[in-house]
């Protein structure tokens, strides 16, 4: 769903089960000085989608955090805060999330029709005179979309698809072929998690005549801006962009992994090759995947919109 409203009962009905008493901690005197969140940690979110292409987060003359132009109410414990002079938004760990400026995907849901009194259940800083609607509560997927990218049809040269011990080219230039390029490059860009194995030529071979796999080859070997934030002090020998963010260099081919057939636990992993890891070549493919926020659940979600659009 995008943008999707929710009505005024229902949203009651969600907000006072799990919204009782809030805080928020915010820095007066950064730019955006107002930072709404909920009350109260929510069991459940809603999830549809703010908007169906990534918003930048923007402070505006009111100093009023917006996305799509919604006033964003943001998940119980978060806050905001300046981190080399970059206002970022951070979690009740104190963990990065996203930063003013980025471009980002949200859920949640709107706060359609609600009056002062609805609105006021959901966050104790509203309504505010000064930060007015459109609300937008923030479910619990916030992924930050790197800008410096270039475009899909630029960068994939091939997709192929293997079950049984067979292969498919996916036509690139379908409509369904288009989308699981779009899908599988904005999932490489989400990963957060590397898991504990290596695989070599021989086992990779393995996995495509045994398992159901997607491969997705780039034309070039492309440097890849990923969700895992890595600490200050681990940068000397981990790429990082400007904001922290991991970059993965010199990828070349990416094996995401449907069906995992010899039970080796690796549904949902991404496998990544690269060609390069500074001057040195690199044989072997290092194991990925994207970690629920909230939860130390692999994100699967993309593997049911992929066979979808393979027909399966």
């Amino acid at each position: 769903m995008i943008g999707t409203g929710i009505g005024i009962l229902a949203l009651v009905a969600i907000v006072a089960v799990v919204l009782l008493s809030g805080c928020v901690k915010e820095k007066t005197n950064l730019p955006a000085s107002f930072f709404p969140t909920q009350k109260e940690s929510a069991p459940v979110y809603m999830d549809a989608l703010l908007s169906d292409k990534p918003e930048e987060l923007v402070v505006d003359d009111n100093g009023c955090l917006r996305a799509g132009g919604y006033l964003l109410i943001w998940p119980y414990g978060f806050s905001l805060t300046d981190i080399d002079g970059v206002i970022t938004v951070v979690d009740n760990t104190g963990k990065p999330v996203v930063n003013v400026g980025d471009k980002i995907e949200v859920s949640g849901g709107e706060c359609a029709g609600c009056t002062s009194e609805d609105i006021a259940k959901i966050s104790t800083q509203l309504p505010n005179d000064r930060c007015s609607g459109p609300y937008w509560i923030v479910g619990n997927e916030i992924i930050r979309v790197p800008v410096s990218v270039e475009p899909t049809k630029e960068m994939v040269e091939k997709i192929i698809f293997y079950e049984n011990g067979k292969q498919q080219v996916v036509n690139l230039k379908s409509e369904d072929g288009k989308g699981i390029a779009g899908l599988l490059t904005r999932k490489l860009h989400e990963l957060n998690l590397q898991a504990r194995c290596v695989f070599g030529e021989e086992d990779i071979q393995e996995i495509k005549q045994n398992d159901r796999v997607i491969e997705l080859i780039f034309k070039i070997p492309t440097d890849i801006t990923i969700s895992q934030w890595v600490e200050p002090e681990e940068r000397y020998h981990i790429p990082v962009d400007e904001k922290g963010y991991r970059i993965l260099k010199s990828v070349k081919t990416a094996l995401f992994i449907l069906e995992d057939r010899q039970d080796r636990g690796l549904e949902a992993h991404i496998l990544i090759a690269h060609t390069h890891v500074g001057d040195l070549p690199v044989v072997g493919y290092s194991c990925w995947a994207i970690k629920q926020e909230d939860s130390q659940e692999l994100d699967k979600s993309w593997i049911k919109e992929i066979n979808k659009m393979l027909k399966r």
